[in-house]
This record gives C-alpha cells, structure tokens and sequence, in this order.
C-alpha cells in the first residue's frame, strides 16, 4: 500500500510529462528567383519560335509544395518561366517571325518520399495551333538536409531540364 501512494503520482507525472513533446517549426519560404538558375548547359534553339504566354493552370498558383520543415511559395511561376523561356531565346508575342508557342503550366512544386526529394515541373506545349503535348521534368536526388537552399537547388534543376526538353521538342519542329 505504501508503494502505491509513490508509485502512482510519479507514472502520473511520467504521462503527462510525455504529453508536452515540443513541435518542430514549419518554415515558410519564399522561393527567391535568382537561385533558380541552375547554370546548366542549355540546347539551342534551330529556328524562330515566340513566346505568345504561359498560362498557370497549377493546382494551387501560390503553393509550392514543401521539402521537411519547409513549405516553399513561389508567387510569379508564370513570369519565372517567361523569363527564362526568353533568355533561353523564344522571342516575344510581338516579334516578327517565329512560329507561336502557348506553355500551360499544369504542375510547379516540391515533395519528397523518405530520403529523396521530387521537384516537379510540367508544361502543356501548343506550338501554331498543332495537337498540345506535355513536357515534365525529371529531376528527383537525394535529399540531404532538406534544407531552403536545397529545395532551391532543386527547383532550379528540374526548371532547367524542363526548358531542356521543352527547346529540344521545338527544335524537332525545324525541318
């Protein structure tokens, strides 16, 4: 009897003790643009092609997915890839010769399955009122720390190899 008057406040004391586990804290991040240029050797362009828009047809347009305890937001998806589709060499809506170009940009996020991380980049591609087709990235690797500048790193590799594909799709339309 004497043991129970110590034994049951201390395994009451034990069980609510373990109730107070802190919770780690989610990050918000702002993906920052100027890390999404992956320096990558890019394909070039065979022939005139112009850029008439890219459409955001994500899913969720501000969320980017997250990687750990980071939740990624990039708020100008569409202009990310208009800038650097341009700096890739599709010329504007208003240049003067080119074959038009429409990119719907149907999925942009990161995620990951236990050690490795996905960032995810699709584009539905309209060249000159031809049948529509998908370009996707594939870029998945280890994640490491999943850190913010990891999440970027990431991002700016699966930009690059989506553009990769998207320029060397077009360059087949140049016979």
């Amino acid at each position: 009897m004497r043991i129970l008057r110590y034994v049951l406040p201390v395994a009451a004391l034990l069980a609510v003790s373990s109730c107070a586990v802190t919770v780690p804290k989610v990050h918000q991040v702002q993906v920052d643009e100027g890390r999404l240029n992956s320096g990558r050797a890019m394909p070039k362009l065979a022939c005139n092609f112009r850029l008439v828009r890219v459409d955001d047809h994500r899913p969720d347009n501000g969320d980017s997915g997250r990687l750990s305890l980071n939740v990624l937001h990039l708020e100008d998806a569409p202009g990310v890839v208009t800038r650097q589709l341009h700096a890739l060499g599709l010329q504007p809506a208003d240049a003067a010769t080119g074959r038009d170009v429409v990119i719907d940009l149907k999925q942009m996020y990161m995620t990951q399955q236990l050690e490795v991380k996905i960032p995810v980049v699709v584009y539905g591609v309209q060249v000159a009122g031809d049948a529509p087709y998908l370009v996707r990235s594939d870029s998945s690797t280890l994640n490491w720390w999943g850190s913010k500048g990891e999440a970027q790193a990431g991002y700016a590799r699966a930009l690059a190899d989506a553009n990769s594909r998207l320029i060397n799709s077009l360059n087949l339309l140049c016979r």
